[in-house]
């Protein structure tokens, strides 16, 4: 769909009237919805002095009153008379409700916050630092009737207000006007990503949280900014209640969802909510984690200490703290106190790396100074260095480990870009480095103290779990060097994790159970080994690592918050490439794993408004990121549905962080970086200030804490600011939503590297690295590669460009829907060279589930898709594509919609039984509450087919429908395996089918993508008027199916007969003809064998066995039925024969040729042919028939196979030339294949 729209996101077309300007900015206009304008006024800016000149450019994180400032616009916004609703008067020319004269809102909320702070300098009188504030307000105006799409709203503004212009007017143009009720990633999506997810909330201030109830089923576009193409991708649902997660109530507000999966067009876009309007522009990229993976790693290395490199933009932090360099008196002076000093608790008050002059008399005797202690990333704003700092180290390192060396970018902008050697290795090295060079006398120190007023820091003591942290470091830095190719790097640092190692056991004090950072000392032991296990293949270590290991059963804890942490050491044996000796360990560590990916991570994305997965123990610091035991999981299991539903985690939490979240920003400053004109964090308590560019450092996050860290000073006490200047009450603003842009306030947007920044590094890698590897999401589908009606012959499918015969046999009618052993019945099929499943969308059978979610009565919310259904049918069509196999899916199963069929089908259990769902109810809709019918082949009195405009036109039950198969085609769209069937064999009216066949075409349109769809009638008669209409329609419907055919009516002679008039029926728009049921034995003993043999010399496109009905039980997953023989041993023979015979010929030049056989009974022989070429013959029991050869010559060779054996067996030559009697070698189903002798 192409709509001819405005491109200017900013829709504030005209301001008028200027009083004076002694008054509050008015900086824009902005429509929340069509309900809802939003007038944005600011009293003030801050500036700062970004020069580089000055007392205290380049001067660390030094405040100075010179360097910022406050702009006023006059008197601030008279907020005390703001909600008069007279003085607001909307008006428009084009929407006759307002008209030339204007209506006043129903009613006026307001919400202010802080948007800027400025440094005064210290005052005494408050023993605090002094700063002047800016505020802005945004002022929401509820509508008295809604906007219409493309009219124009003037709003007039009363003198009175204090505002700098009277009137403004906005165009309501839900297309290129940004909401902030949307929330995406404002990075992007990854264009073969599963999940594509949006949000729809907004926190009007006084005016509480916008209510979207009436908004649900609305549909959602996705509009091309540069083609200004439109594409319809679903529709909006209600997600959750609002409630707190962990600790706090990050949305503070009901969510709806405005999901888009299934759309993967690269290209740049912004998602559209009818009636509401766009977010902001994102993109659609395989690769889009590239940039905030390359943000994140800036961000450590503008946490480093001692790069002096002016030249850089921006300048890194200084002073560099280097001895007797800079500053030139900087000393590091070596002392006996440690963490783990009997006085430690007791020396200083307050936290002792703040205040170095405590240390003083710890001092070693002789005061021996560290001339070699440079390097290693900064504590927030400080410059301490103690050895909780060592889990950064951990997290780059498992990135690269987990991507296998893929990620080897040299190009991120840091020092070392450039110099052969991965930058994420660079980063985690100056800070595997820094520790080595702490080294005193042999042993491993914990760290340095920020510096004293004389520029001295002071060096902690040795203790023994710091080797064991250094043996780590260095295991993980040579292991990761061994990956990358640097064997003198990775023997180096091998070298220098066993001497650590050696060390830290060879103490009086091993400290195996102190702890670090909730590390102990034999987690540290237990994970080194395991890294030298893996570089060495020493089997010492192995053992180590088994002995040590917190692994005993398939549901230990791997990681418990102040206990123990083992994360990175299990990742390290489940990635071995050496030997596992121990299996009982390695599948226990494997399970625990996943096991608590789930409980600890993943599950909670179904769990929480926000949809995150963040991990619970730093869950304090709102904008930490922490999904280890996901990505962990994510890259050691084996099942599929593990595979999706991790994955779909790992994307909602990194899409919150890029911004969608209630402030609609990357939580994340992002000043120099390709993602600089992204919204973002602006001023946030860090470094880069006056250093000569603009902006402060990329890549950190602040905590965005709202508590206080005790004292009366504004810097330690955030509620000060929200008190005085946020309104409504703090209290009552969504949590992820409380941000102050200051540069100030270090409880509030201070962070640390090993709190905010190592988990989102990790994530960003990962998901960056999946890209890299290939694995998960590029598919690489063109056009051409779909399938598609065989470009050589019409009445056969072409897939990858070739001409194909679909074969194929199953177990069940919904594989999807059985996870279980289903990529094994994949390979089994595909081993026998099968490649046609039949995928009906049922819930029919235990193990089984339904499409929605249910409440906690048990009913269904059409509202809220099941994420495992729709992860189960992804998985499957996925395995099903990487197996080059075609599946056929059939949208609306009778089995589900009548009278109960097997443990869960029928209309008993069906969500959309008004009985079974919180939704409607059997009055509003005329759908019953009970059936006790069957499916049948004529039209029934079901409300449930009748929905369509042109029979019932029954909206409420038609909108549900319409989103299950919106749902269904975010999906399957993206695949090029898939063919369409809007049902499995029905009797209702055509109308029905001819609706969704439609729906299913424009859909497919709008995302560009070609598809083939039938309707499959459930009458046996093929001649009759359903299949006529059908057979009739070759636009509509571009292939048939005629599996009635293969029960009772087709049955010998007459079921190759029925073929054959189908065939003529279509022959002025020939198209493959599928068959994907072939039924059991009870309708005719060898019957369902001769049919397959029928069907193909018929020249049927597709043919399938039929499941083993009623079997639901995954044991009889090869079992057979009088209702099918599914995938059973003597299915597999037939299919693994009729491909290899079928292999042996051109099939795309061949046709049935049964006029060319003669001395043939009824149901004795079927010919496909290309005469003088190439012939064959099946014999469904024997027989002997007379084939015309003369239009061919010389010697031919005639080969046989018998299909309950598949292996050749006979092979005669024959003279060609002449008429030629073929004998089958005696009684069963026989193909033979006749081609020109070579």
């Amino acid at each position: 769909m192409r709509l001819a729209v405005n491109t200017g996101l900013w829709l504030l077309l005209a301001t008028v009237i200027t009083p004076g300007l002694n008054a509050s900015k008015l900086t824009g206009i902005k429509v929340l919805d069509q309900g809802y304008l939003i007038v944005h006024f600011k009293d003030g800016d801050v500036k700062f002095v970004d020069d580089g000149t000055g007392p205290t450019a380049f001067a660390g994180h030094a405040s100075d009153p010179d360097n910022s400032y406050v702009v006023t616009y006059g008197e601030p916004l008279n907020t005390d008379i703001s909600a008069e609703t007279g003085l607001w008067k909307i008006l428009s020319d084009d929407d006759p409700y307002y008209g030339p004269e204007g209506v006043s809102p129903v009613a006026v909320f307001r919400k202010t916050r802080v948007n800027g702070m400025s440094y005064t300098g210290w005052d005494p009188d408050i023993s605090d630092h002094g700063f002047d504030y800016t505020k802005e307000h945004f002022i929401y105006l509820q509508l008295p009737s809604s906007m219409q799409q493309g009219s124009t709203y003037t709003v007039k503004i009363d003198q009175k207000l204090g505002s700098d212009v009277t009137e403004t007017s906005v165009k309501y143009d839900i297309f290129n006007h940004v909401s902030e009720a949307v929330h995406v990633n404002l990075v992007g999506y990854m264009s073969s990503s599963r999940i594509k997810a949006a949000d729809l909330y907004h926190f009007m201030g006084d005016g509480g949280n916008r209510d979207y109830s009436d908004f649900e089923g609305n549909e959602i576009f996705i509009f091309d900014v540069n083609s200004e193409d439109v594409h319809s991708v679903g529709r909006v649902a209600f997600w959750m209640e609002s409630q707190t997660e962990a600790n706090w109530n990050l949305t503070g507000s009901d969510v709806w969802t405005a999901d888009f999966t299934g759309f993967n067009e690269p290209g740049t876009y912004r998602l559209v909510v009818e009636g509401v309007g766009a977010s902001q522009d994102f993109e659609i990229r395989d690769d889009i984690y590239r940039v905030p993976y390359k943000v994140s790693i800036l961000g450590y290395y503008y946490m480093r200490i001692g790069e002096d490199r002016m030249d850089m933009v921006p300048v890194p932090r200084r002073p560099l703290w280097i001895p007797n360099a800079d500053p030139p008196d900087t000393e590091i002076i070596v002392t006996e106190m440690h963490p783990f000093h009997p006085e430690w608790r007791t020396f200083s008050s307050g936290d002792p790396w703040d205040r170095p002059v405590d240390w003083i008399p710890y001092i070693k005797e002789g005061r021996p100074t560290n001339p070699n202690a440079i390097g290693g990333h900064s504590d927030a704003l400080d410059w301490d260095r103690h050895l909780a700092h060592v889990v950064n180290v951990y997290d780059l390192l498992l990135a690269y480990i987990l991507s296998d060396g893929t990620l080897d970018n040299d190009d991120l902008r840091i020092a070392e870009s450039g110099n052969g050697i991965p930058d994420i290795l660079d980063e985690a090295r100056n800070e595997v480095d820094f520790w080595l060079n702490l080294r005193y006398r042999g042993g491993y120190s914990h760290g340095l103290t920020n510096p004293d007023g004389n520029n001295r820091l002071y060096q902690a003591g040795n203790t023994a779990i710091a080797a064991w942290a250094n043996a780590l470091n260095s295991s993980m830095m040579s292991y990761c060097f061994q990956i990358s190719g640097h064997d003198d790097l990775a023997r180096a640092y091998r070298d220098s994790a066993i001497v650590a190692y050696n060390y830290a056991e060879a103490s009086p004090d091993p400290m195996l159970d102190d702890r670090v950072e909730g590390i102990r000392g034999r987690d540290f032991k237990m994970m080194t080994a395991a890294y030298l296990y893996n570089i060495t293949g020493d089997t010492r270590y192995e053992d180590i690592l088994k002995n040590e290991s917190i692994v005993t059963a398939p549901d230990s804890e791997i990681h418990r918050q102040r206990s123990h942490n083992q994360l990175w050491g299990a990742a390290a044996y489940l990635l071995t490439k050496q030997t596992v000796n121990y299996p009982d360990l390695f599948e226990n560590m494997k399970s625990s794993i996943i096991s608590e990916a789930k409980e600890k991570e993943a599950d909670f994305v179904t769990k929480r408004p926000s949809r995150r997965g963040y991990a619970p123990e730093q869950a304090w610091w709102q904008t930490t990121q922490d999904m280890h035991r996901t990505i962990i999981a994510h890259a050691v299991t084996d099942n599929p549905d593990q595979k999706t539903t991790f994955l779909d985690a790992l994307l909602l939490e990194a899409g919150w962080g890029l911004g969608r979240n209630p402030l609609n920003k990357i939580q994340m400053t992002t000043a120099t970086t390709d993602l600089a004109d992204k919204r973002s964090f602006e001023n946030i308590y860090t470094s880069g200030r006056n250093d000569g560019t603009p902006g402060l450092h990329p890549g950190h996050t602040p905590y965005l804490n709202t508590e206080s860290w005790g004292g009366h000073m504004v810097g330690s006490n955030p509620g000060i600011v929200f008190d005085r200047f946020y309104y409504p009450e703090i209290d009552n603003w969504p949590h992820a939503e409380k941000y102050i842009n200051t540069r100030f306030i270090w409880t509030h947007s201070e962070f640390t590297p090993r709190q905010t920044m190592r988990g989102k590094a990790l994530l960003y890698a990962y998901l960056y690295g999946l890209y890299k590897n290939d694995t998960d999401f590029n598919y690489d589908i063109d056009d051409k590669s779909r399938i598609d009606i065989s470009s050589e012959n019409p009445w056969y499918w072409q897939y990858n460009g070739k001409t194909i015969l679909m074969l194929g046999g199953s177990w069940q009618d919904n594989l999807f829907n059985h996870p279980g052993g289903l990529e094994e019945h994949l390979d089994v099929l595909a081993s026998v060279g099968g490649n046609y499943l039949r995928n009906t969308m049922s819930h029919r059978n235990v193990g089984n589930v339904f499409a929605y979610e249910r409440n906690e009565e048990g009913l269904f919310d059409l509202n809220r898709f099941n994420p495992e259904y729709w992860g189960r049918f992804d998985n499957f069509v996925r395995l099903a594509f990487e197996r080059d196999m075609i599946v056929q899916i059939e949208l609306w199963d009778p089995a589900d919609l009548y009278h109960d069929h097997q443990s869960f089908g029928g209309w008993s259990h069906h969500p959309f039984n008004p009985a079974n769902n919180i939704n409607y109810t059997s009055e509003e809709t005329g759908l019953p509450n009970v059936i006790e019918y069957g499916a049948v082949p004529v039209p029934t009195e079901h409300t449930f087919f009748k929905s369509v405009p042109a029979l019932d036109n029954n909206r409420i039950v038609l909108q549900y429908q319409q989103a299950y198969v919106d749902k269904l085609l975010s999906i399957s769209l993206r695949y090029p395996n898939i063919l369409y069937s809007m049902h499995n064999e029905t009797g209702e009216k055509v109308e029905f089918g001819d609706y969704w066949a439609d729906y299913f075409r424009q859909k497919a349109e709008e995302a560009g993508v070609i598809i083939h769809i039938t309707d499959m009638r459930r009458g046996e008669n093929v001649r009759s008027d359903d299949h006529a209409h059908i057979f009739d329609n070759p636009e509509r419907y571009t292939f048939v199916d005629i599996s009635q055919n293969n029960a009772t009516l087709g049955y010998g002679q007459r079921h190759y007969d029925n073929i054959m008039f189908v065939r003529e029926r279509l022959s002025t728009h020939p198209r493959p003809i599928n068959n994907n049921k072939n039924y059991g034995p009870n309708r005719g003993g060898e019957e369902t064998v001769s049919r397959m043999g029928r069907m193909i010399f018929a020249g049927s496109a597709g043919v399938r066995f039929h499941r083993p009905h009623p079997h639901e039980d995954p044991a009889y997953m090869y079992a057979e039925s009088e209702w099918g023989l599914g995938l059973s041993p003597r299915a597999q023979k037939i299919i693994k024969s009729l491909r290899m015979a079928t292999d042996e010929l051109d099939i795309a030049l061949t046709k049935p040729g049964n006029d060319l056989l003669s001395d043939r009974e009824d149901n004795e022989a079927y010919l496909l042919a290309e005469p003088g070429r190439q012939y064959a013959l099946y014999f469904p029991d024997g027989g002997s028939v007379v084939l015309d050869m003369s239009h061919a010559s010389g010697q031919w060779n005639s080969r046989w196979i018998n299909l309950d054996q598949a292996e050749w067996s006979v092979s005669r030559q024959i003279r060609a030339g002449q008429n030629v009697k073929i004998d089958a070698p005696g009684h069963g189903h026989w193909i033979v294949v006749l081609l020109p002798a070579p």
